[in-house]
């Protein structure tokens, strides 16, 4: 079973040379093992075990990723600070925002990084609700003239 085999890595995540290849088994199967020892390597002194921490740490249901990822915005290495901006985004994080935000003023690459996610976040929760509606928005009119709510939407579409 492969549930069985993934637990034989246990000894491996205490091994400094080995927890990187451990933690990307687990990355790439997806699993929720070892929820505690994931949260302590976020705090490993390598800078990728603390990315491959983070990366496998969101497949875990029970540890509140979104807070560890936040925390990690305040990381010392800015490629983990980049990397938990990215798993924000991936996961649409809505506590992040004040977060991300507060980055604005770091280092040009880190500010690029928060500018991008906190567009992504926000055009993900101001989606048109085109279910409404189901030809999407009117062909022949801008998007600039589609309703952006989701009443405004009701009303063009009962109109056509």
């Amino acid at each position: 079973m492969p549930g069985q085999s993934l637990i034989a890595l246990a000894p491996y995540l205490e091994e400094e040379g080995k927890v990187l290849p451990a933690l990307e088994i687990l990355e790439a199967a997806r699993s929720p093992l070892f929820p505690d020892k994931i949260v302590e390597l976020l705090d490993a002194p390598q800078a990728p075990v603390r990315r491959a921490a983070l990366r496998v740490l969101v497949n875990h249901d029970e540890v509140d990723a979104e807070e560890h990822l936040v925390r990690k915005l305040q990381d010392l290495d800015e490629s983990v600070r980049i990397e938990a901006v990215e798993l924000l985004v991936r996961n649409g994080s809505t506590r992040a925002v004040p977060a991300l935000a507060a980055l604005l003023v770091v280092s040009d690459d880190l500010r690029y990084h928060a500018i991008r996610a906190l567009g992504r976040l926000r055009a993900r929760r101001r989606r048109p609700s085109w279910s409404v509606c189901s030809r999407g928005p009117p062909a022949t009119s801008g998007w600039r003239s589609w309703p952006r709510s989701s009443a405004s939407a009701r009303r063009a579409c009962s109109r056509s």
